[in-house]
């Protein structure tokens, strides 16, 4: 489920727009499974061509790190550190490549990755809504806002560096 994620931050951010050229982009996120009583808060950054950190604060915190085919995913409450390798590269041209205007509606972009078809729906040339069903049969909404595109971002908020006594788990 947290590959899944990851690759859905990277479509979420880079398919929108095909004409943009983007280097880096930063966003305030929330997301929700419909039919279930539960909202994931957050924020998210990331930067071509494949790190990113994304941060959940409610309900529970819970930070993501990806830097290449890396994952690191930190739970405070749990004071635990999980290092997984991505099974596949999640390679931001392949996705920007992938999603395609909707014919019918000019606001939307669709694509379709690893059997899964998402819905990214624009306002002002910005990403704004991402709609998509898992395959449990879950549909999800991540609302965005506060969106920056191309800003700088120090490579540096990529680090991650274990704070002392947490359990460490490599899968």
């Amino acid at each position: 489920m947290l590959k899944k994620i990851c690759g859905l931050i990277f479509l979420c951010c880079f398919s929108f727009s095909l004409e943009q050229n983007i280097k880096s982009i930063e966003a305030s996120f929330v997301q929700y499974i419909q039919n279930e009583n539960v909202r994931y808060c957050g924020t998210f950054v990331m930067k071509a061509p494949n790190f990113a950190k994304w941060e959940y604060q409610s309900p529970i915190q819970k930070i993501i790190y990806i830097k290449k085919d890396e994952l690191i995913s930190y739970e405070p409450m749990l004071s635990q550190v999980t290092y997984a390798t991505l099974q596949k590269n999640l390679d931001f041209l392949y996705i920007l490549k992938s999603a395609k205007p909707d014919k019918k509606e000019k606001n939307i972009y669709i694509a379709l990755v690893d059997g899964i078809q998402y819905q990214l729906y624009v306002q002002n040339n910005m990403p704004k809504t991402l709609a998509y069903e898992d395959s449990l049969g879950n549909h999800i909404v991540i609302e965005l806002s506060n969106v920056k595109i191309n800003h700088n971002v120090e490579d540096k908020i990529f680090e991650f560096i274990p704070p002392k006594g947490v359990d460490i788990v490599k899968n």
